[in-house]
């Protein structure tokens, strides 16, 4: 985003620019959709629990990274970004549940 926006993204500066943090907050949420949903698609047991392990490990990075970003960024940022962590985990493991038979859910 630096390269695509240097006016606007200055690192270890405060960035307020809505937009591109809205923008942050979408992609952020696909990726983690998209993580969850290879990770139980590759599972060949227990996709759920996998897909359960990947969310606690992204809720830990993402924690770490906004405490280390704290300054820099909105507050209201890092709460909306922690928070759809969950939700964006739910539907990648609830979408590739979907496409795999029930006996191998468990």
């Amino acid at each position: 985003m630096q390269a695509a926006f240097p006016k606007i993204v200055i690192p270890e500066q405060y960035l307020g620019h809505v937009p591109l943090l809205l923008g942050y907050l979408v992609m952020s949420f696909v990726f983690s959709v998209g993580a969850v949903y290879l990770t139980a698609a590759v599972a060949k047991t227990r996709p759920v629990q996998h897909a359960f392990a990947l969310g606690i490990v992204q809720l830990a990075i993402g924690i770490s990274f906004e405490v280390s970003y704290w300054d820099l960024l909105p507050v209201w940022y890092h709460l909306v970004f922690l928070l759809l962590l969950i939700p964006g985990n739910v539907l990648g493991g609830v979408v590739q549940a979907g496409r795999r038979p029930a006996q191998q859910l468990t």
